[in-house]
């Protein structure tokens, strides 16, 4: 019977079962469970491209009173995908600036503002482009805004928290109008001078603050508050110093993965990489500065923890962005380099990206407790906010990583069943 059936094959013959589409039939694609299979994998990829599609760079635009938009990795002279500008926008010489992933939007600070005197802070939906009115806008005398350069979202606790020259003002995420801030720090026990940028620690609960002005050496200071600090408070730890590398400090980024934070240091032209719990004259972990790195009066900072890297503003004539490894340092050449005529750059003095999350990191007793922290109906590694904290570190991205999974499972059954299929027809024949 072997032979007969071996013969029958040879002669081209289909036994009962099979169909002209190899690939059909009773161990083919009329299996409703091997086309559920097929369409997780399409549906997994796609997840994974739209992910892919949402992860930008946005830029602030002092001169231009512009925010632009890049894709994360753009590279050389290339136009942004879209641009918020125009009098509308109510963008006026904007400074820092925050993407909200999970509420789909960008928050701005603006050192100029309204009325030309305190400045504001606007709202956007993420997708916005054009000359578009904000969907917020926190402005007027009750706010406390003193031309502010700085500017953190936390949406553990669903607040903005704005430097401003010799303040720190938080307010709620949602608020619009002339509201007074939930908490202010100021006074002389503060250290604040010049406070140009701030940083949200959820996992040590912390605030982060640039100083530009003062310092042991005159250079600037960085210090460290309790995040729910309020009033003429001294601050938890203060770097300054000689040893620091600190000059003329403007924005900072926390890595709460490596545990370090990362400032920008204007008129020293360096960045310098700093342990979490440094304090007095405490010498940086690593220094990028020198010829070879292009950095030129750098205003603004922010990391990818993702994939390692540092993204920074460059001002002056740079009128650039440059991309560093994370662990970059002395004289280091940029991995990307974003400048040029078509790209709309003007002052740029902020950078910010999406889906890193590298400048809103949860805390790890947040992302691991079972309880959906924030209310977005996404629990612990589950939650995109989660992806930069320790906690959740080892995972695979989360936004599209179900998807991931679907399309690796769903690959690996094809291969599996054609395998199988194979197999059954070459001892058929046997």
């Amino acid at each position: 019977m072997g032979e007969q059936r071996a013969a029958t094959n040879l002669n081209g013959r289909r036994r009962e079962g099979d169909t002209a589409n190899p690939a059909a039939g009773r161990h083919g694609w009329s299996r409703p469970w091997l086309r559920a299979a097929a369409l997780a994998a399409v549906v997994g990829l796609t997840s994974l491209a739209e992910a892919a599609a949402q992860e930008e760079l946005y830029v602030s635009n002092e001169i231009g009173d512009a925010i632009t938009v890049y894709v994360r990795d753009a590279n050389g002279d290339v136009k942004p995908l879209r641009t918020i500008s125009g009098d509308k926008t109510g963008l006026s010489a904007p400074g820092a600036l925050a993407v909200d992933t999970i509420h789909n939007e960008i928050v701005v600070v603006n050192e100029g503002g309204s009325s030309d005197v305190g400045g504001s802070v606007t709202v956007y939906r993420r997708t916005d482009d054009g000359n578009v009115a904000p969907l917020r806008t926190i402005s007027g005398d009750k706010t406390g805004l003193v031309g502010p350069e700085g500017l953190a979202l936390d949406t553990v606790h669903n607040e903005i928290v704005v430097a401003n020259n010799e303040s720190i003002t938080v307010y709620r995420r949602t608020d619009d109008g002339n509201v007074a801030p939930l908490r202010t720090i100021s006074g002389d026990k503060t250290g604040l001078d010049d406070a140009d940028g701030v940083a949200v620690d959820t996992l040590h609960d912390e605030l982060v603050v640039t100083n530009a002005g003062g310092g042991a050496a005159g250079s600037g200071s960085v210090a460290v508050y309790r995040r729910v600090d309020a009033g003429n408070v001294a601050p938890l730890r203060t770097i300054s110093g000689a040893a620091t590398g600190l000059a003329d400090p403007e924005r900072v980024a926390i890595d709460t993965v490596h545990d370090e934070f990362v400032v920008a240091n204007e008129s020293g032209n360096s960045i310098t990489v700093h342990r979490r719990t440094a304090s007095g004259d405490d010498a940086p972990l690593r220094t990028i500065s020198g010829a070879a790195t292009g950095l030129d009066f750098p205003e603004g900072v922010a990391v990818d923890l993702l994939r390692n890297e540092i993204f920074v503003a460059n001002t002056s004539d740079a009128q650039s962005v440059l991309v560093f490894s994370r662990t970059a340092n002395n004289d280091a050449l940029p991995l990307r380099t974003l400048k040029g005529g078509m790209t709309g750059l003007n002052e740029p003095v902020a950078v910010a990206l999406s889906l890193s999350e590298s400048g809103l990191p949860v805390g790890s007793a947040g992302c691991s407790d079972g309880v959906d922290n924030d209310g977005d109906g996404l629990i612990d590694c589950g939650d995109p906010d989660c992806r930069a904290t320790a906690a959740c570190a080892a995972h695979v991205p989360m936004l599209g990583s179900a998807g991931l999974v679907l399309a690796v499972l769903a690959l690996v059954v094809v291969a599996a069943t054609g395998f199988l299929k194979r197999r059954r027809i070459a001892m058929s024949r046997a």
